[in-house]
């Protein structure tokens, strides 16, 4: 019983990765493994709608009637499933056709080329969708090149993550380019070598009590893979041993006001702009002098293009129905931004689909 039990677990794993399966139906031959498979393929489907995943939706409506094979009795549970998961299709796409016509009307050309592209791959015989790629080729490989161009430059200054974010947005278009793909492995190649490189010299600096070389070599790691277990812990035990804050904090002494001008160039020279913000508020508040406008401003203009950049990756990624790796630069905008509220609402969105499918 256990072996079949894995058995079928595994072939439904296998039909979230891949869609249908050829099945050996002699594994399957009762209601309760009946039950199994339509409660598995009725939670695909609500998380599919959430994600407005067509492809996914439609390979579900074509695989329903796996489960008469094990219990006739579901033939209404399974014709019901099918039903709505046909009507469910048709209105995620004229949304997203709504969408498309939404950002061609404020000529977001390329955001529109997503929404075509995703209709065109759950229904390739979209006259719309295909006809407006067609027109808009010189338009999406235009954004390619750019796009490849970028991600070059990136690894080139060893900024892995952003290039690599790049380089998906290529492959959504592009999913056969080998250069591409060539590329996603040499960021991923040049990364790992990176993390490996920066936790040896924290670790080495910890040893050696170099502990505030260590702190900047760990909050390197963390940038380029912020759940590194180990760049984690190599904070933890600095902050441990020098009694202070890793994340920084405040050496101002209450009569010394231009410490804050001070910290707040060292905060925006090591780009920790919301923190640098803090600071230089706070020298403003009793410095209204012009050395400390001019911080504020280069520190506001920092700030600006920062949200700019993660903001446009985010709604790509919104869009492209990534919408872990979009909350994840929603979350960057805010924490640099907190009254963001494109950025808040986005982040509400994704949150709810989240939410409803805990």
């Amino acid at each position: 019983m256990k072996l079949k039990a894995v058995i079928i677990f595994i072939a439904f794993i296998i039909f979230s990765c891949f869609g249908p399966l050829d099945v050996n139906h002699d594994l399957i031959q009762n209601p309760e493994k009946a039950v199994f498979l339509f409660n598995s393929l009725n939670d695909q489907y609500k998380k599919a709608v959430a994600d407005e995943d067509v492809l996914k939706i439609k390979r579900i409506a074509e695989t329903a009637d796996w489960v008469l094979q094990y219990d006739k009795l579901r033939i209404e549970d399974v014709d019901n499933l099918k039903t709505a998961a046909l009507k469910s299709m048709e209105e995620i796409k004229d949304m997203k056709l709504k969408r498309a016509k939404y950002y061609i009307g404020r000529k977001q050309i390329v955001n529109a080329c997503v929404e075509y592209t995703n209709i065109k791959m759950s229904d390739p015989g979209n006259k719309e969708a295909a006809g407006f790629l067609k027109d808009h080729k010189t338009e999406i490989d235009a954004f390619v090149a750019d796009r490849k161009k970028t991600a070059k430059k990136l690894i080139e200054t060893k900024d892995y993550n952003k290039a690599y974010g790049e380089l998906k947005r290529v492959n959504f278009f592009v999913q056969s380019d080998s250069e591409t793909k060539n590329l996603m492995k040499e960021c991923d190649d040049l990364k790992s070598v990176e993390i490996k490189t920066s936790l040896d010299k924290a670790k080495k600096n910890f040893d050696e009590k170099k502990y505030n070389d260590a702190i900047s070599s760990a909050r390197f790691v963390l940038g380029l893979d912020p759940n590194s277990k180990d760049a984690i812990d190599i904070l933890q035990k600095c902050s441990a041993i020098t009694k202070k804050n890793v994340n920084y904090k405040s050496s101002v002494k209450k009569d010394d006001k231009s410490a804050y001008y001070n910290n707040a160039m060292d905060l925006f020279n090591k780009k920790l702009y919301t923190q640098a913000k803090n600071e230089i508020i706070k020298y403003l508040s009793s410095n209204n002098d012009a050395k400390g406008q001019d911080l504020d401003n280069k520190i506001s203009a920092a700030i600006k293009q920062q949200v700019d950049a993660f903001m446009g990756d985010a709604v790509f990624d919104y869009n492209s129905q990534k919408f872990e790796e979009a909350l994840d630069l929603f979350n960057k905008i805010l924490a640099v931004d907190p009254s963001n509220e494109i950025a808040a609402d986005y982040k509400s969105r994704i949150e709810k689909r989240m939410k409803a499918f805990e």
